[in-house]
């Protein structure tokens, strides 16, 4: 189930692409052991990065990440186009791309914020992330997500002169009333976790 375009273990520099189709779906596996994780994880529908993504005047849309139901939420679906520990984007478009599962975050972009590199920022400039989604249990930022690097972090995500417009949280299809009743859908625009947000010329509508 996964047909993600890019997935890189390291740091990734890329200029003037366009990304689309992308879909990164957990399986589960048969594991013997009971501390083994149990499903692969969804992250980064079009592109995801264990390291630092430097994207430049590139296009993201129509990519998507699926992740599972079962209970726990930290195997969420990450990134619905771009997942990396650092981003660095600089005049992109990030448009109708969605996270579906569980746990859901980063319908557009997700960032871990450097939790495992000495960089402590991820920016986002002169860009547009519009019409994403997540749907889910759990939900947290439909176009942008950071993690801050991770509790205790404290680590920086700096959004500039762009824009963040009709991105979308919501629940998932179907769920039955009792999960309706204790799931939650947070941030439509971004959602920032364990760390510092800061926007500066942003229009988030």
């Amino acid at each position: 189930g996964d047909t993600r375009v890019l997935a890189v273990e390291g740091s990734l520099t890329l200029v003037n692409v366009d990304f689309t189709g992308g879909h990164s779906v957990t399986e589960q596996l048969n594991v013997t052991k009971p501390d083994d994780q149990p499903w692969t994880l969804a992250r980064g529908g079009a592109v995801a990065v264990w390291g630092v993504a430097s994207l430049q005047d590139c296009r993201f849309y129509d990519n998507h990440v699926e992740g599972d139901f079962d209970s726990s939420r930290d195997r969420g679906a990450f990134g619905g186009a771009v997942y990396a520990d650092i981003v660095e984007m600089q005049r992109c478009v990030v448009s109708g791309n969605s996270a579906l599962g569980g746990g859901a975050a980063g319908g557009g972009i997700y960032s871990v914020g450097g939790a495992g590199n000495s960089r402590t920022q991820s920016t986002i400039d002169q860009s547009a992330v519009s019409g994403n989604a997540i749907r889910g249990l759990f939900a947290y930022g439909a176009g942008i997500y950071s993690d801050g690097g991770g509790i205790g972090k404290s680590n920086t995500l700096r959004v500039t002169n762009t824009t963040v417009a009709r991105n979308l949280a919501e629940p998932s299809a179907n769920l039955p009333p009792f999960l309706l009743a204790m799931g939650y859908w947070r941030g439509g625009g971004l959602y920032m976790s364990n760390g510092y947000l800061q926007l500066q010329g942003v229009t988030v509508v």
